[in-house]
């Protein structure tokens, strides 16, 4: 694909067999198909910067593991939510996120 004059990007999918294009915007299907998807990432890094358990660290394995905690905790979320509609408000997630660390450490903390 040639986007601009003397810019050519290459596309590879594991999704797509072949090689068409959209004939609405002359795209090929493989970048419909990713500038479709890619909002999801967006909406994600926007709940993820708004209640956040990253910490500062200087260790890359750190980072990581944060950022994994927070997406298991939208994840989670929004299983709970599909599962029990009419228990969960959509901003319930700071109450969501400190109910399930209390369960989670339940088991620690019974003497």
């Amino acid at each position: 694909m040639i986007t601009k004059k003397k810019k050519a990007v290459i596309v590879l999918s594991t999704l797509h067999d072949s090689d068409s294009i959209d004939g609405f915007t002359g795209k090929p299907i493989q970048v419909k198909d990713y500038n479709f998807t890619k909002g999801g990432v967006d909406t994600v890094d926007l709940i993820r910067s708004r209640i956040s358990t990253s910490r500062v660290a200087k260790r890359w394995p750190m980072v990581v593991f944060f950022r994994l905690l927070d997406l298991a905790g939208i994840n989670s979320l929004r299983i709970f939510q599909f599962n029990n509609p009419l228990q969960v408000k959509k901003n319930d997630r700071k109450y969501y996120l400190y109910d399930l660390s209390l369960e989670l450490m339940n088991e620690n903390l019974k003497l």
